[in-house]
């Protein structure tokens, strides 16, 4: 039978994270006077090295793509796979409980990537010089997102990231502005424009849904039949040579 286990929180925990004190690996709960480990920024190899030590009674904190089988001997996957997953099921979760208006916004392309600047009535500019905004958009670990929407508050014109998490807003913006920046799966993020001297580019840091589920862990393991007595006296064997 194939080595894996299963984790999963059959009693999520209600108390709030926010409202533990921080030590190593995790926050203390005054609730139930116990550490919680914070697995949510923990990779698929640190979680399988954690419970291949089958710990007992352990409370964690977890994202819910998290809860799942695991092989023992697991493939390499790129990191990508894990960031796309977290965020089809908290796409999945905004579509269901989210305002349609919002998820309409987020995710429509807009219409116009350039809208001259208006003109008053005596031929000027109706505001002064603006400044070209461009940067990367990465997540928590560092890594560029592509897709993300990028558009002025208050307006329909914006732009998208290439596969580099890379943009260049598609007209100059004034000192007050507010780019919005949003992906399915993350949480939105404004900036607001800052008069500089050089068109420097911006790194902007997109951070993850807290959709997450906490409480004590359980762990099943498969079960394995007892080796018959001619099966004990082949492994015997096998470990000779």
């Amino acid at each position: 039978m194939k080595d894996s286990f299963t984790l999963s929180v059959a009693k999520p925990c209600g108390e709030k994270w926010e409202r533990f004190t921080p030590v190593a690996g995790g926050g203390f709960c005054n609730a139930c006077n116990r550490n919680v480990t914070d697995f949510t920024r923990m990779s698929d190899e640190e979680v399988l090295a954690f419970f291949k030590a089958q710990p007992a009674q352990t409370c964690g904190r977890f994202h819910p793509d998290q809860l799942r089988t695991y092989a023992t001997n697991p493939r390499s996957a790129p990191r990508l796979g894990r960031r796309f997953r977290q965020a089809g099921l908290a796409g999945l979760l905004l579509l269901l409980v989210g305002k349609p208006g919002y998820a309409k916004r987020i995710t429509e392309q807009p219409a116009s990537h350039f809208v001259q600047p208006e003109k008053n009535t005596a031929g000027g500019d109706a505001v002064g010089p603006g400044r070209m905004v461009k940067g990367t958009v990465r997540d928590q670990d560092k890594q560029p997102i592509p897709g993300v929407s990028v558009y002025l508050k208050g307006s329909t014109v914006g732009t998208v990231t290439d596969a580099g998490g890379n943009f260049t807003f598609p007209q100059e913006l004034q000192a007050g502005d507010v780019l919005i920046f949003a992906f399915i799966g993350f949480e939105s993020k404004e900036y607001v424009v800052v008069k500089k001297d050089t068109d420097s580019p911006v790194e902007i840091a997109l951070v993850t849904l807290c959709v997450q589920w906490m409480g004590e862990v359980a762990v099943e393991r498969p079960y394995a039949a007892e080796p018959s007595a001619i099966g004990k006296w082949w492994r015997q064997v096998k470990s000779l040579f």
